[in-house]
C-alpha cells in the first residue's frame, strides 16, 4: 500500500517528524511494532527485563509498606506505650489517603509519568520510613502513615500494571513476543 511505501522510504531517509523525533512519522503512519500514542512496543526481552525489575520492586514496596505494619505494631505499643486502636488508626489514615491519592497518580500515569511516579514514590517511601523509625508522636505517627498510604497508590500494583500496560500496548500485554 501506499502507507506502507512512505514508511519504508521514510526509514530509508531517517525522516523525523514532530520535535525531531524519527519515529514519529513511522508510528503515524502505523509502522511495524507501533503502539499508537505510545511509542514502539518493547522487544520481548526487553518486556521481560521490566517485568522483572517492577516485580522485584513490588516484593520490596508491599514488604516495606503495607506487611511491616503488623510486624512492628506490637513492639511499637510496648515501646511507645500506645493503645492497639491507636495504633492502628494509622492504617485507617493510610488507606484514606491511598484512595485519595489514585485519581491524580492514575492520571499521571496516563500522561506517560508512570515510571517517574513509581520511582519518585519508592524514593519517598524510604524517607518516610526512616521518618517512621525515629516518631514519638502520636499525631506524628498518623502524618507519616498518611503520606505511606498516599504512596501505596504510587507503588503498589495498581501503577505497576498500568505502567506495563502502557509500555507493551493492548498485544504486548497479553504475552511477550
Amino acid at each position: 500500500s501506499a502507507g506502507e511505501r512512505r514508511v519504508r522510504l521514510q526509514r530509508r531517509r531517517g525522516a523525523t517528524g514532530r520535535k525531531g523525533n524519527p519515529k514519529h512519522n513511522l508510528l503515524r503512519h502505523g509502522g511495524v511494532n507501533a503502539v499508537p500514542g505510545r511509542g514502539y512496543a518493547p522487544s520481548a526481552p526487553t518486556l521481560l527485563a521490566m517485568i522483572t525489575a517492577l516485580g522485584i520492586a513490588q516484593i520490596c514496596s508491599w514488604g516495606s509498606l503495607y506487611y511491616s505494619f503488623p510486624l512492628i505494631a506490637e513492639a511499637m505499643r510496648r515501646d511507645l506505650g500506645w493503645a492497639k486502636p491507636d495504633l492502628y488508626l494509622a492504617v485507617t489514615i493510610g488507606l484514606i489517603a491511598a484512595s485519595l491519592a489514585a485519581y491524580p497518580v492514575g492520571a499521571a500515569i496516563d500522561r506517560g509519568r508512570g515510571r517517574v511516579v513509581m520511582a519518585t514514590a519508592a524514593l519517598a517511601a524510604g524517607l518516610l520510613l526512616i521518618m517512621w523509625s525515629r516518631v514519638q508522636s502520636l499525631y506524628g505517627f498518623y502524618l507519616i502513615f498518611a503520606a505511606i498510604g498516599g504512596l501505596h497508590a504510587a507503588t503498589l500494583y495498581e501503577p505497576a500494571f498500568a505502567v506495563i500496560a502502557r509500555r507493551a500496548g493492548a498485544s504486548g500485554a497479553a504475552s511477550p513476543r
